[in-house]
């Protein structure tokens, strides 16, 4: 459970710092002093170490992080050299899309490399992945990694439609037109009546076969996938804001987003015991395939996708138009940026106070909602 903890946290932490990190890049790229790299909410804490002019500090409420660029709510009138309001309000926007800009690129590299390690499983493609000793399967000579192809004329299009048609067909004789090396064979089969509990009618494992993808493919994936994932957070989104989902539904706090870790981790242990007992099973003598998901998923997959996950989450959460956040702020720069006429510095700061007000209530809300869910099993 430990390990389990450090490794949710130093997980949380990074995402945080490269958000934080895309905006301190993009202010010193334009000239604007930083004058503090913060982790947590003030008050102050410790301060770590000073880089550059810089204060790096942990602060004492644990929820979230912050970069105070210098100036940044100072009057326009009176804006000094290296300060925030120094600059245009075109580059004052790129500084503040920026931190969401970092997370939903880390969330695509996250992709790509899952996509590079692990290749694409091929999702119309039935294999054979193992053959348990004295079945059906092994008397008719089938072996790992041949691809099922039709049982008694109809197409195998799925692990699942393979499974369910031998369960309904068992007992009963089957011809299997199945691939071997790139050549087609055709059988007769008669699956097992009642195979027992873990075993199925043929008597084998399947699974879809993995492809492993060229460089410049498995970016296209990481593009397409993250394309994917960011339609389906903003729909939920969308139907939290319209009432079709309720917000104990649709929201979740630091405490159960530790718990859905918790839930991810275990996969990835799973993983990593399946990988163990098929060795254990070829140093018995069984023939496993070569091209199975077992073999090749990365031990930490899920935790990965999670990753990449929460950082999407962060970094659109950020861009929603609530003061104090980053979408916030892009919003009170929509006068200057059209009207040229700049927000109050006064309402400007006050409207950030309340917006901050506003997330802390509801993470403290969340804390409790997931600590009264987690008491209520």
């Amino acid at each position: 459970m430990i390990g389990v903890i450090l490794q949710f946290l130093l997980m949380f932490s990074l995402i945080l710092f490269l958000h934080e990190f895309g905006h301190f890049i993009a202010a010193k790229a334009f000239g604007v002093e930083v004058e503090e790299f913060g982790f947590g909410i003030p008050p102050r804490m410790v301060k770590l170490f000073n880089w550059k002019g810089t204060d790096f500090t942990l602060n004492w409420l644990p929820f979230g992080a912050f970069v105070k660029p210098k100036g940044e709510f100072d009057d326009a009138d009176s804006a000094e050299t290296g300060g925030f309001k120094s600059v245009s309000p075109w580059k004052q926007l790129v500084i503040y899309f920026a931190g969401p800009l970092m997370n939903l690129l880390t969330m695509i590299v996250v992709l790509m490399i899952i996509a590079q390690l692990v290749g694409i499983p091929i999702a119309g493609t039935v294999m054979i992945d193992r053959i348990i000793p004295g079945s059906p399967a092994e008397e008719a000579g089938f072996l790992p990694g041949d691809y099922l192809l039709a049982v008694n004329g109809e197409t195998i299009t799925s692990v699942s439609f393979a499974a369910s048609t031998f369960f309904a067909l068992a007992g009963q004789e089957n011809n299997i037109l199945y691939e071997r090396d790139g050549r087609l064979n055709e059988v007769s089969v008669v699956t097992l009546k009642d195979p027992g509990p873990g075993r199925g009618a043929l008597g084998v494992e399947l699974t879809n076969p993995l492809r492993r993808v060229p460089f410049w493919e498995g970016i296209r994936i990481g593009f397409q996938d993250a394309f994917a994932l960011i339609l389906q957070y903003l729909n939920g989104l969308g139907q939290l804001f319209t009432g079709k989902l309720s917000a104990n539904e649709g929201l979740v706090g630091p405490i159960g987003i530790f718990s859905l870790y918790q839930d991810v981790a275990e996969s990835d242990q799973a993983i990593i015991e399946r990988q163990e007992e098929r060795k254990e099973m070829e140093r018995a003598g069984e023939v496993l395939s070569k091209n199975s998901r077992a073999d090749s998923t990365l031990p930490w997959y899920n935790r990965l996708m999670f990753f990449a996950v929460i950082s999407m989450a962060v970094g659109i959460s950020n861009l929603l138009p609530v003061p104090a956040l980053d979408g916030g702020r892009i919003l009170l720069l929509v006068p200057e940026l059209i009207l040229r006429k700049r927000v109050p510095a006064k309402v400007e700061v006050w409207l950030n106070v309340v917006g901050m007000a506003l997330v802390l209530g509801l993470s403290v809300y969340l804390i409790f909602k997931d600590v009264f869910q987690l008491a209520m099993g």
